[in-house]
């Protein structure tokens, strides 16, 4: 069985007593009491809720042993984005361009690295760079905290 989270619909979390609104944006907040990153993401959901940009739903996982044991949800802070009843999509999060040769340097930990184009080696990679896009929201879920600005750009983008 797989160990990612994965991000129950809102008939699974009403069948393991989580109600969630079925209409407009709705963020559920999944935490800890004992979470430093829950503690800081806690009061900007609220504030969001308290402008109306979204429902907000709070589970205690230390409280609901079966929606970590069910849907393998061990990360903390976890949230799930529904919009009007469905679990939202991916929201792309920020774009990093890395230089190739940084990148294989902090991948392989000084392994010869040789690249081919066309079944010639390349000699010169200082000019190549690896654009790596970081999906914040991948089916619904975002694990952990990425920050305040990147948060609310994501329920904007809901």
């Amino acid at each position: 069985m797989s160990h990612e989270v994965i991000p129950p619909s809102i008939e699974d979390l009403k069948a393991i007593g989580i109600d969630v609104p079925t209409e407009g944006k709705v963020v559920v907040d999944i935490f800890t009491e004992w979470c430093g990153p829950c503690k800081t993401i806690g009061p900007i959901l609220h504030a969001l809720k308290d402008d109306g940009k979204i429902s907000l739903v709070q589970e205690d996982l230390d409280k609901n042993s079966d929606l970590a044991e069910k849907y393998h949800i061990h990360a903390i802070p976890t949230l799930l984005f529904f919009k009007d009843g469905k679990r939202i999509g991916n929201v792309q999060g920020k774009t990093v361009d890395i230089p190739l040769l940084k990148f294989f340097a902090e991948m392989v930990g000084g392994a010869t690295i040789k690249m081919l184009k066309d079944e010639m080696e390349i000699d010169d990679l200082s000019s190549y760079n690896l654009k790596i896009i970081q999906h914040i929201v991948k089916d619904g879920v975002m694990v952990g905290f990425p920050g305040e600005e990147i948060l609310r750009k994501v329920i904007d983008d809901m």
